[in-house]
C-alpha cells in the first residue's frame, strides 16, 4: 500500500510543488504534500513535469486499459467459440455412435436372416437372389466399417 501511495506521489509531482518525506515513532515513512505539524519532514527534490505531459500518460493508461478490455473481449469471444466447437464435435460424435449403433443391429440382423426384398412402388415386393444377398450383407459391412471402424 504505501508503494502505492509513493508511485501516486511521484507521479503527480509535476502538479505538487514539493513532497514530504516522514517517519512516525514506530518507523513508517509518509510522503505527502503536505508537511505535518510537530514533525521533523525531509522534502524530495522531484523533476518538474509539464501537466500536458500528464495528460499524455493519463490518454497512455486509457490507451492501455482500452487495449486491455478489447483483448479480454477477443480472448472471451475465442473461449466461447472454442465451447461451441467442442460442443458441436460431441454432438457429431453421439450421432456417429447413435448410427453405429443402428448399423451394427442392422448387421446382426442381416447375419440370422437370408432372405433380403426391395418393395416396389406397387407394395409388391421383389426377394433378392442368393448372389444379391450376399453383396446387400458386403456392402453394410462395408460401410460399418468406413463409418464406424473394426469396433
Amino acid at each position: 500500500m504505501k508503494y502505492v501511495l509513493l508511485i501516486l506521489f511521484f507521479v503527480t509531482a509535476g502538479v505538487l510543488a514539493e513532497v514530504y518525506r516522514w517517519q512516525d515513532a514506530d518507523g513508517r515513512v509518509f510522503y505527502s504534500d503536505q508537511p505535518p505539524p510537530g514533525q521533523q519532514v525531509d522534502t524530495l527534490d522531484l523533476p518538474e513535469r509539464e501537466p500536458s505531459s500528464l495528460g499524455a500518460q493519463g490518454d497512455d493508461l486509457q490507451d492501455m486499459l482500452d487495449r486491455q478490455r478489447h483483448l479480454s473481449s477477443i480472448l472471451e469471444q475465442e473461449r466461447k467459440a472454442k465451447a461451441a466447437q467442442k460442443k458441436a464435435l460431441q454432438e457429431e460424435e453421439q450421432k456417429r455412435e447413435k448410427e453405429c449403433l443402428r448399423m451394427k443391429n442392422q448387421m446382426a440382423y442381416i447375419d440370422e436372416t437370408h432372405i433380403f426384398y426391395d418393395e416396389n412402388e406397387d407394395g409388391t415386393r421383389r426377394y433378392y437372389s442368393d448372389e444379391e444377398g450376399d453383396q446387400y450383407r458386403a456392402d453394410v459391412k462395408r460401410a460399418y466399417q468406413e463409418k464406424c471402424g473394426s469396433n
